[in-house]
């Protein structure tokens, strides 16, 4: 079966880190820090964990008690030690190959944070860092260790993919239905109200949808979690629409979308909805031209590349000492 790709909104979102370098430090009163993991000889915390999950965790609260809540939590909180632990695996990687990055990178990153943070104001954005516990020279550390993570990503999984004209043929000939325009969707849907949240907390939760789903989590287990709307309880699964009578704004987000799909996010004035297409119906294979090469081929391409991050981080998973105790 073919690996569900990668949208660009959900690899914005998991990109997204950078800003939660910022995040609040402070967490619910009467946590305890712990160790999580140790990456060569680098200690994830328990701490971290949780600061990283803080804002998923927040919509957790309300919708689940007890067990249920503990077991929804640390499996949250399992899904971001191993994310972590996967960026310290590519950090060490780099540090190995003893690459140095540019002064002007990490200072044009800097620049821009602080710009979209606190206006520009340097003084501003020191304070924020303060009042939360942390420093400018933590955070500059932490952005170079981001932005080192991204630029091996782009040098071994992000690099240039070939895809060959007879790959292109193959899928066309075993799957060039599902590219057609199908009368019947069967989709599932993740729906973020508008009503009540303002932009920040739709930003956040947004955000904390997008990383679940890059981190390649069950889109119907984020559903449950995550999704303002009944059919959550289902896994959003809204079941079989008709393509000429449904929401037309849904069926015009997964149009051309491979079965697994998921969709840019479908903004409208009372939520936002993020869709995944599971499969059509009624469907006939779209003729083969340059428009349906260009699409097939982001297809493969984008498969290739998962299967490159699959393998690197394999290897480095053997190469580097790895310890969980989470």
């Amino acid at each position: 079966m073919m690996n569900r790709p990668r949208t660009a909104w959900i690899l914005r979102a998991a990109a997204a880190g950078l800003a939660a370098l910022a995040a609040p430090a402070v967490l619910a009163a009467g946590y305890a820090d712990g160790i999580a993991a140790i990456v060569n000889g680098e200690v994830i915390t328990v701490f971290e964990v949780v600061r990283q999950t803080h804002p998923v965790e927040a919509g957790l609260v309300g919708r689940f008690s007890g067990a249920d809540l503990q077991d929804k939590i640390g499996q949250v909180r399992r899904q971001m030690v191993q994310q972590l632990i996967d960026h310290e695996l590519i950090y060490a990687e780099f540090k190995e190959r003893g690459v140095t990055l540019p002064v002007e990178l990490i200072d044009g990153s800097l620049d821009d944070i602080v710009r979209d943070k606190a206006g520009g104001s340097w003084q501003s954005f020191e304070d924020q860092l303060v009042a939360d516990g942390g420093s400018l020279a933590e955070f500059r550390s932490k952005l170079e260790k981001r932005l080192a993570v991204d630029v091996l990503l782009n040098e071994v999984v992000r690099r240039p993919v070939k895809v060959l004209p007879d790959e292109v043929t193959a899928f066309y000939q075993a799957r060039g239905s599902e590219l057609g325009r199908p009368s019947r969707l069967h989709l599932q849907v993740i729906t973020v109200a508008k009503d009540g949240r303002d932009q920040a907390g739709l930003d956040a939760r947004m955000k904390a949808i997008g990383e679940r789903l890059a981190a390649g989590e069950d889109f119907g287990a984020v559903a449950k979690d995550l999704s303002d709307d009944p059919s959550r309880e289902r896994g959003g699964d809204l079941g079989w629409i008709e393509a000429g009578s449904g929401r037309q704004d849904f069926v015009a987000a997964v149009a051309g979308l491979a079965p697994g799909a998921v969709a840019q996010p479908v903004d409208a004035a009372e939520a936002v909805y993020i869709l995944r297409f599971v499969e059509g119906q009624g469907g006939e294979a779209p003729m083969l031209d340059e428009g349906l090469r260009t699409r097939i081929e982001n297809l493969l391409r984008a498969e290739k590349q998962e299967a490159r991050y699959r393998e690197f981080i394999g290897r480095l998973r053997k190469k580097f000492y790895v310890k969980t105790f989470f």
